[in-house]
């Protein structure tokens, strides 16, 4: 009666509670394509949690859940232990709950097979191994880019498997003669899955290093240039150190790759004055433009300085902001010398083991020398003017070191 009443309540638990479910979008890319899971990460960093796709999401969430929960309340009553049934049946109770669509959109991340193999060719072919893989990976969806020859040319497919469904579906396909890459185009494909609206690439012609791109006011990802929205009227932002910043409004078609132009003028700036000790030659971005003191009109951020000076060390410093000063000393370049570092450090130690041995002799000899003994006593003077030339040979050895470290100047 009690295994009848324990199947009983597990059963009734996993068919009409519901718990609350993970707030995020898993997708599998497997075989593994760099290409792919960068187009994902970069242009579908989110996702709109449709009535469709949360439901069948909390569903899993719920019967996973409620699996964990059931097993501890069969290991409880198996236990007989009363406080151990109570406890358990708490934590169902408490499991239960009715949850609504998030407010806000929902992450996409992207996870991995970890140490798992499967079949390719089964997988296109087989739903029942996707609905496998998807609960043995928590994945929502799995992408699968399969390349393959056809009469003699790379064939490129990209399948995909929504979990909960029944087929496995075919979103993509090319024929290349020579790279098994996916190209960015590929990326439309995959739009869909993510959007709510007709896709829309755009290729931003000029792009420099580090530009934020903003569409209608919210950052969008870039990824070698390219940058993914939706169609339609869109107000693109550009900004960039060091550049002036852009805004302009344009229409885009869908499901095709559009060009604009999205080079941006440089800002330029002046008085940044320059000194140096001693006076070098000063470079700026590889253009020798004379020698410090100089006041610099006329430049670009980021820059690069670079200062030299015969016999001394150069050194380059990276303007990244609007400067008015810059103030450089040049160290020679017999303090970098780590063989002459190497004997200082060696002719100081060396002083100091003298020093401490003449010390040593000159306390024995004042030790032993009860004042009668002239010979001691002409050993003890020795040993006294042996230790004063030996202390200011060691403070000499001891100057030329720190020299050479930089903590007193040459």
């Amino acid at each position: 009666m009690k295994r009848i009443l324990i199947a009983l309540i597990f059963t009734v638990l996993v068919t009409f509670a519901a718990v609350a479910a993970d707030a995020g979008f898993n997708v599998l890319v497997y075989p593994q394509s760099n290409e792919i899971e960068s187009y994902i990460s970069v242009f579908f960093p989110s996702r709109t949690p449709d009535p469709e796709f949360w439901a069948g999401k909390q569903e899993r969430q719920s019967r996973q859940e409620l699996k964990k929960l059931g097993e501890s309340l069969v290991s409880a009553y198996a236990s007989e232990n009363q406080d151990k049934i109570s406890s358990a049946s708490r934590l169902i109770e408490d499991g239960v709950s009715e949850t609504q669509i998030p407010a806000t959109d929902l992450d996409v991340r992207l996870i991995d097979a970890g140490k798992q193999v499967f079949d390719v060719n089964a997988m296109i072919s087989d739903p029942v191994l996707m609905s496998y893989i998807c609960d043995v990976t928590d994945a929502d969806l799995v992408v699968m880019p399969v390349s393959d020859y056809l009469q003699g040319f790379l064939h490129l497919s990209i399948y995909i498997y929504r979990n909960g469904s029944d087929s496995v579906e075919l979103i993509y396909e090319m024929i290349s003669k020579e790279s098994d890459r996916y190209p960015v185009n590929s990326a439309l494909a995959l739009a869909p899955l993510f959007l709510d609206e007709k896709p829309a690439l755009v290729r931003l012609e000029g792009l420099a290093a580090g530009t934020v791109v903003e569409i209608d006011g919210k950052v969008a990802g870039s990824l070698d240039g390219y940058v993914m929205t939706t169609s339609g009227r869109h107000v693109i932002g550009l900004s960039a150190q060091g550049k002036q910043a852009r805004v302009f409004a344009t229409d885009l078609a869908a499901d095709v790759v559009s060009s604009l132009d999205a080079t941006m003028n440089d800002i330029r700036y002046s008085g940044l004055e320059i000194t140096s000790d001693p006076v070098a030659q000063v470079t700026l971005n590889g253009q020798k433009i004379g020698h410090t003191p100089l006041t610099l009109d006329n430049y670009v951020i980021p820059s690069s300085l670079r200062l030299t000076a015969e016999g001394y060390d150069g050194k380059t410093i990276g303007i990244l902001s609007d400067t008015r000063k810059v103030s450089v000393s040049l160290k020679p370049m017999w303090m970098s010398d780590e063989t002459l570092l190497k004997e200082e450090k060696d002719e100081f130690y060396a002083g100091f083991a003298r020093s401490l041995l003449i010390f040593g002799a000159k306390i024995a000899l004042s030790t032993f020398n009860d004042g009668n003994n002239k010979v001691l006593g002409a050993l003890d003077g020795i040993a006294t003017g042996m230790l004063t030339v030996s202390f200011i040979d060691l403070v000499g050895s001891l100057v030329d070191y720190y020299r050479q470290t930089e903590y007193i100047a040459p």
